[in-house]
């Protein structure tokens, strides 16, 4: 509900309007608090009707994002693009992939943060892009993954896709396709990264058994995640392949294979200044 702020209620109070949720915080249902403390009136607003339409038939892209701290962010890049930069690069790719996925109509949208909500590109991202922010939970990826996911499936009863910020040549067809293969006849979609990982999961139906006892960030993610579709009995649909952009050489190859592309992220980070001055 909403109503005058007279004293701090619920899980969200903000310029004298607080919006109450009473299913925050019940972990044995897997769902987390998805809002934060420092929104707009008009944000309010609209994170009120989407929670009293919650229920309706709208698919969720999720997107799993860690907070741009220079010294914490897109590590591997370091070595090449200095602390400052690297932390600039993550800023930028999780503004093109809220771009990207807002391009895609009648879709809520969700920003899974890690540590927490606090960063202020993570309040400028709720404000900007209309997406609620939620807080990743869970002791490694794969239960971080399983619980944004089930929190969507739980709630909405509708098809959710989730992906993360490393893949910026992941477009808005690649969301479409996964969408289209969900409201067909599949219970899963899935694109797979060329490291060995993947870029994006859909499901229908979520199942712990996908996510746990996985070796992430080994090239085997991606081959052990098949044979637990097939386990699982699922029927699911490969996307095409993307790459991550993690280490050097994939900035590198970014520059040279999507050179458009790799000039926004940099003029929009000043990543060719952190090149250039190291």
């Amino acid at each position: 509900m909403i109503g005058i702020l007279i004293q701090r209620v619920g899980t969200l109070a903000v310029f004298g309007v607080y919006y109450t949720d009473r299913d925050a915080h019940v972990e044995s249902r897997g769902v987390d608090v998805p809002f934060t403390n420092q929104l707009s009136l008009g944000n309010v607003r609209r994170l009120a009707f989407q929670r009293n339409t919650d229920m309706c038939d709208s698919p969720v892209i999720q997107i799993l994002a860690k907070a741009p701290v220079a010294g914490l962010a897109k590590t591997r890049l370091i070595p090449l693009l200095g602390a400052e930069g690297a932390a600039r690069l993550q800023s930028a790719m999780i503004a093109h992939t809220l771009g990207t996925c807002q391009e895609i109509p009648s879709v809520r949208i969700e920003l899974w943060c890690s540590p927490d909500t606090s960063h202020p590109l993570f309040q400028e991202s709720a404000e900007r892009y209309g997406a609620l922010l939620m807080v990743q939970r869970g002791d490694d990826l794969g239960e971080r993954m399983h619980r944004a996911l089930a929190n969507a499936l739980q709630r909405r009863g509708a098809a959710a896709v989730l992906i993360g910020t490393d893949a910026p040549t992941l477009a808005t067809a690649d969301l479409k396709a996964a969408f289209s293969t969900l409201h067909g006849d599949h219970d899963a979609v899935i694109a797979p990264a060329l490291d060995g990982g993947y870029v994006l999961i859909g499901l229908n139906r979520a199942s712990p058994t996908l996510f746990r006892s996985i070796a992430w960030g080994s090239s085997k993610v991606l081959a052990d995640t098949r044979q637990r579709l097939n386990l699982l009995g699922y029927r699911w649909r490969e996307l095409t392949a993307h790459r991550d952009i993690d280490r050097p050489e994939d900035w590198l190859w970014l520059t040279r294979t999507c050179p458009s592309l790799a000039q926004k992220l940099a003029t929009d980070t000043m990543v060719v200044e952190s090149v250039r001055a190291r």
